[in-house]
């Protein structure tokens, strides 16, 4: 803007607040000033803050572009004249210097602090909203949030496919399944997704969370459907959630075999849905009934897009009247790590949608009037404070003993390098499984890291669902204590792979301190790995023996020689 044409304006502020007075008048100098880059005003005022004017003292101040362009913008107003001084400093002289200073209140630093202090002392009008937020955070969507679901247009259109196929089918033809990794959404998508749907369409739906004890509750549907009226059964559905626990340990063949039992019933009066996460796909095939519907009758629910992403923070805004601040969606993105610095998408992870999910719940308590700010998502701690409070408020529930347990996991899922950043790791099943034991305390802990989404579990193996998991403070400071011995756990790793390649080769194999230090560390059930240092210590044997026989036969031979002298 000219800067006339805001200092013009300036005689006609007189109906402003205090607030809009200064940012007018803010904007005036600024224009006189010539409107420079607010990143190089930001850091001439830092350079400023050293020579105020009437002091020999330098004034301790934070400025920059950011806060700028909110005094500019009437966001906000500085918190201290010492912080606006120096800025005001930096913009004076410009404007002196171009000739254009032609109303003195722009350059007269006494009246800029009346001015400042008449604006910091009133409070903006804000808007309230009488609305709960419309962000669920780590818990997920039910039916009575159907109106803030979005981005998953394309998964419910293939739900309603996959389920009006079943409904003209007979028995197990009938049961059908949604898989994916955990955390990435598919109780979300079943409840404020495909059944409000259905049910729209006249369907009748029931919901069965698969708990600890699922028998009843699954028998209890049985009989209300039995007892219904058959000429509707092509339009009722059965949604058995979180049906992964069926493959648990805590599970007894016998229980399993009575669930299958009333799971084929069902499909006899119902259209039965069958929810749980892609690692257990292996599983059900050692079941016919399971392994069939896996096969032909499976939606595989993948990670949203980053379009979809984008639909998360502005859909749920816009239907309430709330405003998103300009660059917040790219922040976030950005943040989560869908978008590089360059612009460019990367691919999607399961474990993004939590995480935006708590950023916007976090967010929403931080929210100024009806607009999700960049000061506000600052505030709440970013992405990777929402993070840590998460995997903190975890620990925390934690006993002393699950957390050793919890530890040795999330130590297991981290890849160290001598010489650059620390990565996520990514262990099998039966590794994961190993290293929380069978006892039910480490399935709980295991659980528990699932749910709370600090761990994905995909198809074949486990990783932690951001590389800002890293970052946790205590997770950061274990892996440093630990660095040594998983830098020798590493390199075994690698030397047996190259051993096995090499057609198991004796010259690749580890002797004497090499072999030591691997033993001393060593901490997993790699096939591999255990094959790898068992030959090494046979073949370490076979040498130290031979050395042996040798040092004896030397011994003897040097007394028989003395005895030929003598």
């Amino acid at each position: 803007m000219a800067a006339t044409s805001v200092i013009g304006s300036i005689d006609n502020c007189s109906h402003q607040s205090p607030r809009q007075d200064f940012a007018l008048r803010f904007n005036a100098l600024y224009a006189a000033g010539g409107g420079p880059p607010l990143r190089l005003l930001a850091s001439a005022a830092r350079k400023r803050a050293h020579v105020v004017r009437g002091t020999a003292q330098p004034v301790p101040v934070s400025v920059s572009a950011q806060r700028i362009s909110d005094w500019k913008a009437g966001r906000n107003v500085p918190s201290r004249f010492e912080a606006l001084l120096p800025v005001l400093l930096v913009l004076v002289d410009a404007a002196r210097r171009r000739g254009q200073v032609s109303r003195v209140e722009l350059v007269n630093l006494r009246l800029w602090k009346q001015l400042w202090g008449q604006a910091h002392a009133s409070r903006p009008r804000r808007t309230t909203l009488n609305v709960t937020c419309p962000f669920p955070g780590a818990a997920p969507y039910s039916r009575s949030d159907r109106a803030e679901f979005t981005g998953r247009d394309d998964a419910i259109g293939h739900l309603v496919r996959l389920v009006g196929n079943a409904a003209v089918g007979k028995g197990p033809e009938r049961l059908v399944a949604l898989t994916g990794a955990a955390r990435v959404g598919k109780s979300s998508l079943l409840q404020a997704g495909l059944v409000p749907v259905l049910e729209a369409r006249s369907w009748t739906v029931q919901t069965v969370v698969f708990g600890i004890d699922p028998v009843r509750p699954l028998a209890e549907a049985l009989g209300r459907l039995e007892s219904a009226d058959p000429l509707d059964g092509g339009s009722r559905l059965l949604v058995i959630d979180q049906f992964e626990r069926f493959f648990s340990a805590r599970m007894d063949d016998d229980a399993r075999k009575v669930l299958l039992t009333l799971i084929e019933r069902l499909t006899a009066v119902s259209v039965v849905l069958i929810s749980l996460r892609s690692s257990c796909l292996a599983s059900c095939s050692d079941y016919p009934l399971l392994g069939d519907m896996a096969e032909h009758r499976g939606y595989l629910l993948e990670a949203m897009r980053s379009d979809d992403l984008r639909t998360v923070v502005t859909e749920p805004a816009r239907r309430h009247g709330i405003k998103v601040e300009a660059g917040l969606e790219e922040l976030l993105l950005a943040a989560i790590g869908r978008v590089r610095g360059d612009g460019a998408r990367i691919r999607s992870e399961p474990g993004e949608l939590l995480i935006l999910s708590r950023a916007l719940h976090a967010m929403w308590g931080q929210r100024e009037g009806v607009r999700l700010t960049v000061s506000g998502y600052r505030k709440a701690g970013g992405v990777e404070g929402v993070v840590h409070t998460a995997a903190t408020n975890m620990w925390d529930r934690f006993t002393s003993p699950e957390r050793a347990i919890a530890r040795r996991v999330l130590l297991a899922l981290v890849s160290v390098r001598g010489d650059a950043a620390d990565t996520r790791r990514r262990v099998p099943h039966r590794e994961l499984a190993r290293l929380a034991g069978s006892e039910p305390i480490g399935v709980t802990v295991l659980d528990t890291l699932v749910d709370e989404g600090m761990i994905i579990v995909g198809v074949d193996d486990a990783h932690l669902s951001h590389d800002l998991i890293l970052t946790w403070p205590p997770l950061a400071e274990w892996v440093d204590r630990e660095r040594p011995a998983m830098l020798v756990r590493l390199r075994t790793a690698a030397d047996a792979a190259e051993w096995l390649a090499a057609q198991r080769h004796p010259s690749l194999l580890y002797r004497g301190m090499r072999l030591s230090t691997a033993m001393n560390y060593l901490d997993s059930s790699d096939p591999a790995v255990l094959d790898f240092l068992e030959a090494s210590s046979t073949e370490e044997s076979a040498i130290g023996s031979i050395e042996t026989c040798r040092n004896e036969s030397a011994e003897e031979g040097s007394v028989r020689t003395a005895k030929t002298m003598f």
